[in-house]
């Protein structure tokens, strides 16, 4: 499945101005941004598993790593977000 560019301009940074309001200001531009995640399983592993890996089923560890490099368009927007993280 092919993905179409997208323009890099076209793509903001946006805070939403009052908790579950969904009204956003753009504060910036995004550069560039990444994203991973992972789940790992929980490892049970004791002395009783006789030298074999024992996982809880069912349940994992879930993370996600985001970051983006910005642009922002006034100092104000960089302190606004820099508050809400």
């Amino acid at each position: 499945m092919a993905i179409d560019a997208i323009n890099g301009s076209d793509v903001f940074l946006a805070v939403e101005t009052a908790p579950a309001s969904g009204t956003f200001t753009q504060v910036g531009g995004l550069i560039s941004n990444s994203t991973s995640g992972t789940n790992a399983a929980i490892d049970l592993t004791c002395k009783d598993s006789n030298s074999w890996r024992d996982l809880m089923t069912g349940e994992g560890l879930q993370s996600m790593d985001i970051s983006a490099e910005c642009i922002f368009l006034l100092t104000h927007y960089f302190k606004l977000l820099s508050l809400r993280i």
